[in-house]
C-alpha cells in the first residue's frame, strides 16, 4: 500500500467526520454512545454485544476514538446511523482467519455491520469509521463476510470511512437478508458509497448484486489478489426474475488492481442491466495479455445504455464487450491511458454481440503483434467510430473479424504500420453498409489506401 496517499486520506477522513458532527448538532441529542452500553474499545474486550445493544435502541450511534480497537466477533445489525468521532477502529477478531463456512450457511454472520430491510426515507449513514475485517490474506473459508452488508434496503450512505482486510467484500449491496426476517424487496435502492478508502478485500471492494440508483463515487480502491474484481455488478440468481441492475453511477474512483482480469465488471442479469455510467475514473488495472479495465458481459441477460466516458485506464484493453444476450446502446468516449509507457498495450475496444455502439474522442496505442486498437467480432450492428486517435505499430488500427452491418468510420487519425483497416471475414460472414469518411492515415500505408479489397464487403462507400 502507498503510505502517503493513505495518510492524506486519513487526514481528510478526520476533518470530514468532525465537520459532519459539527453540522449535525442535534445528533448528540438524539444519539446514543456505544460506551454507555459497555463497549470498552481497549483492543482486548469483545464489544459485539455492546454495539448490538446500542443499535437495538433504534437511535443513531456515536463511536469515539479510544486509541485502541473496538473488537467485534460477529455482525452487528444496524437500524440507524453510526458515526465515528475521531476515526475509531472497529475490528473483527483474528478468529475470522479460522472460520470455515459450514454447509447451508446463512451469509454474513461475520460481517461487521448488517443493514436489512431498512425502508425509511431518512438516510442511514455510516461515516468516519475505520473498519478492519482482520483477514490475513490466506484464509479462503468464506467470501461472504463483508464489512458492510446491505440487504433489501434504501437510502443508505457509506462515506468517509477506511474499510480494509475483509474476508469477503468491503461493501456488499445485496437482496438476501441472511438469517434475519425475509427480505422486503429483491433489490436495494438509493445507495451512496462515497469518499471511502476500500483496501485489500478477499473478494470485491464493492459488490452490487441487485440494486437501482446506486452511486459509487470518489473512492480510493486497492485490491491486491486476483479473485473476482474491485467493482462488480453481478446478480447471483441466474434463472429467476426479480433482481435489478439499474441507474448505477461509477464516478471519480481511483482503482488499483493489477492482478484481476477486470477492474470493473458488469454482468447482464435476467431482467436486464440498464443505464450504467462509468465516468472519470482512474484505473490502474491488469496490463498483461487479456487484462481489461472494464468488462460488459451480457451472458445471462441484456445490457443496455452504458456510458464509459473520460476514464484514464492502464490495462491491456480498455473495454471488453461480449455476451450472447447482447449489449445495446454502448458509448465509449474520451478515454485515454493514465500513464504513457513505451511498448505497453492500450487497446481500446474488443467487442461482439452489440446493437448500437459509439466510439469517439479516445486515444489508444498498441505495440504488440496482432493487436488492433479496436477489434469487433460476431453479431455487431450500427457502429459509429469517429474522432479517435488510434496508433497500432505492428497491426491494423481497426480489425473486423466476423459479420458487421451499418458501420461508419470518420474523422479518425489512424496510424498503422500495416493496413489501417482489416476485414477478416470467414465462411458466411459479410460486412454490409460500410462508410468511411475524412480519416487521416499516417504511416507507411498512407499512400496505399485505407483498407484492402474484400469481396464480402457489401455496399462500401468511401469519401
Amino acid at each position: 500500500m502507498k503510505l502517503r496517499p493513505l495518510i492524506f486520506f486519513i487526514f481528510i477522513l478526520a476533518f470530514s467526520s468532525k465537520f459532519f458532527y459539527s453540522q449535525n448538532k442535534n445528533l448528540s441529542k438524539e444519539s446514543v454512545n456505544v460506551k454507555d452500553f459497555g463497549a470498552k474499545g481497549d483492543g482486548v474486550t469483545d464489544d459485539t454485544q455492546a454495539f448490538q445493544k446500542a443499535a437495538n435502541t433504534r437511535k443513531p450511534i456515536l463511536v469515539q476514538n479510544t486509541k485502541n480497537s473496538y473488537l467485534i466477533s460477529g455482525r452487528v445489525r444496524l437500524y440507524n446511523s453510526i458515526i465515528g468521532i475521531g476515526n475509531p477502529i472497529i475490528k473483527m477478531t483474528s478468529l475470522i482467519n479460522n472460520f470455515i463456512q459450514p454447509k447451508d450457511y446463512k451469509y454474513g454472520k461475520h460481517s461487521i455491520f448488517h443493514i436489512g430491510n431498512y425502508q425509511s426515507n431518512t438516510p442511514l449513514i455510516i461515516e468516519g469509521l475505520i473498519l478492519d475485517g482482520s483477514w490475513n490474506g490466506k484464509n479462503k473459508g468464506s467470501e461472504f463476510e463483508a464489512a458492510v452488508y446491505i440487504a433489501s434496503s434504501k437510502n443508505i450512505i457509506v462515506r468517509n470511512n477506511i474499510i480494509k482486510n475483509t474476508l469477503g467484500d468491503a461493501i456488499l449491496v445485496y437482496w438476501y437478508n441472511s438469517s434475519y426476517e425475509k427480505e422486503i424487496k429483491n433489490y436495494c435502492e438509493n445507495i451512496l458509497i462515497e469518499n471511502n478508502a476500500l483496501i485489500n478485500p478477499y473478494r470485491c471492494n464493492v459488490a452490487v448484486v441487485s440494486g437501482k440508483d446506486i452511486t459509487i463515487k470518489n473512492n480510493k480502491i486497492e485490491k491486491y489478489n486476483d479473485y473476482v474484481v474491485p467493482i462488480d455488478l453481478e446478480m447471483d440468481n441466474w434463472d429467476r426474475d426479480g433482481q435489478l441492475m439499474q441507474n448505477v453511477n461509477i464516478i471519480g474512483n481511483d482503482i488499483y488492481s493489477s492482478k484481476t482480469k477486470y477492474s470493473i465488471s458488469v454482468l447482464g442479469v435476467r431482467n436486464g442491466v440498464n443505464n450504467i455510467k462509468i465516468n472519470n475514473n482512474i484505473i490502474r488495472g491488469n496490463e498483461k495479455n487479456g487484462g481489461f479495465g472494464i468488462n460488459l458481459e451480457a451472458t445471462y441477460g441484456p445490457i443496455k445504455n452504458i456510458i464509459v466516458n473520460e476514464n484514464r485506464i492502464d490495462a491491456d484493453t480498455f473495454v471488453r464487450i461480449a455476451g450472447i444476450r447482447k449489449n445495446y446502446n454502448i458509448v465509449v468516449a474520451a478515454n485515454k491511458t493514465n500513464t504513457d509507457v513505451k511498448d505497453k498495450n492500450r487497446a481500446l475496444v474488443n467487442g461482439s454481440y452489440i446493437e448500437a455502439l459509439k466510439v469517439y474522442d479516445n486515444i489508444s496505442t498498441v505495440s504488440q503483434n496482432y493487436y488492433s486498437n479496436i477489434i469487433l467480432g460476431k453479431e455487431v450492428n450500427d457502429v459509429q467510430i469517429y474522432s479517435n486517435n488510434l496508433k497500432s505499430s505492428r497491426w491494423s488500427s481497426l480489425h473486423f473479424v466476423e459479420d458487421i452491418t451499418n458501420l461508419s468510420v470518420s474523422n479518425n487519425i489512424l496510424e498503422s504500420d500495416d493496413v489501417p483497416v482489416k476485414f477478416e471475414l470467414k465462411g458466411d460472414d459479410v460486412a454490409k453498409n460500410i462508410f468511411f469518411s475524412n480519416n487521416n492515415v499516417i504511416g507507411k500505408y498512407k499512400n496505399k489506401g485505407l483498407l484492402t479489397k474484400n469481396r464480402k464487403i457489401i455496399n462500401l462507400k468511401m469519401e
